[in-house]
């Protein structure tokens, strides 16, 4: 038995593979199963990884920490099954210009994630701490996931709520099972911003108890999770590749939108100076363009006497020409990279 992780550098766009080891036997799509880890940093993300593989390999964070910078996976057999489970960074802060960092980042670290589940993912897995209450800041990281992964990522999507320990003590819960039941009565309970993301979502949650105090619970929750997998109404399909890149569209929408109160600033300053480098450019080519014309007079008063002056006419025309398309397509190319560094 052995593990197989992967990390993709934040900063640098190449990727390093830790000791690798299998652990896995060739099987169907019903005898594996894939899972993809994403949300707010500091509710349990990573811990619910280990939870889900059993073994401690995720690293995990508190919220006011950078948290997870790699794409990490595991893959294992668990209750008979090959499951692999990729653990991805989480949301830290959801101001506008860390949305575009997070939407940018996204699009880098799914490719590595896809690599290593080349088939997609069964499910993707929301974690939310069950002790905390679900306000507007858990509600603006849902947006932003929606917004990287599209609408359709709630067809896929299962809440994983952590810290099952706390729940348990505050309803004085001691079976696994009885503890999972209860929990499932709970959400159908609930209101609010939780409330319609359980709906979204089609109440498909389960509770984890992240403490190696509860490792008997492991099982039970992993038994539920599966149960809940099979609700997801797209019949067996996974969230592919294809799924992700066909939002590609609202990414792109999503970041140009956030940035344009800095977009409109950068842009005056920019037009500002670009105005002032045509102008000095215009001013520079003022002489040129008056000796090109004075000369071009004088080759038509005394064309007639040097016929050799056509050549030199025909270059005075081009400069002219020339110079006037030089300012036009300088201008176009600052506009034109500017619009690419937005977009990329």
């Amino acid at each position: 038995m052995g593990q197989s992780q992967a990390k993709y550098a934040e900063k640098e766009d190449n990727f390093s593979d830790g000791p690798t080891k299998s652990g896995r036997t060739p099987g169907s799509s019903d005898s594996k199963m894939n899972y993809l880890l994403i949300g707010k940093a500091g509710n349990g993300k990573s811990s619910s990884g280990n939870a889900l593989v059993g073994e401690t390999v995720f690293r995990s964070f508190n919220a006011s920490t950078a948290g997870t910078k790699f794409v990490w996976s595991y893959k294992t057999k668990r209750l008979g099954k090959d499951v692999c489970v990729v653990d991805t960074p989480g949301i830290s802060d959801t101001e506008h210009q860390e949305d575009i960092k997070n939407a940018r980042f996204a699009r880098k670290y799914m490719t590595k994630a896809f690599n290593v589940c080349q088939e997609g993912f069964d499910a993707l897995l929301i974690a939310l701490n069950i002790t905390n209450r679900f306000s507007l800041e858990e509600q603006s990281v849902i947006k932003l996931l929606t917004d990287i992964f599209g609408e359709v990522m709630f067809d896929y999507t299962v809440l994983i709520f952590t810290r099952g320990d706390n729940f348990d003590s505050d309803h004085h819960l001691a079976d696994a099972d009885k503890s999972q039941a209860f929990f499932k009565s709970w959400c159908k309970q609930q209101v609010g911003l939780l409330g319609e993301l359980l709906k979204k979502c089609q109440y498909r949650a389960v509770l984890f108890h992240n403490t190696d105090t509860y490792k008997l619970h492991r099982d039970v929750e992993l038994l539920a999770l599966e149960n809940e997998v099979k609700k997801i109404p797209t019949k067996g399909s996974r969230y592919t590749e294809r799924i992700f890149q066909m939002n590609e569209h609202r990414r792109n929408h999503m970041i140009l939108n956030n940035y344009l109160p800095e977009l409109e600033k950068e842009i005056d300053e920019n037009l500002l100076s670009l105005k002032k480098e045509v102008q000095l450019i215009e001013s520079g080519g003022a002489t040129i363009t008056d000796k090109a014309k004075g000369a071009l007079e004088a080759i038509d008063k005394h064309g007639s006497k040097y016929p050799t002056l056509d050549t030199l006419k025909a270059a005075l025309g081009n400069l002219q020409h020339n110079f006037k398309l030089q300012t036009t397509n300088q201008a176009k190319f600052h506009l034109t990279t500017q619009i690419q560094e937005i977009i990329n």
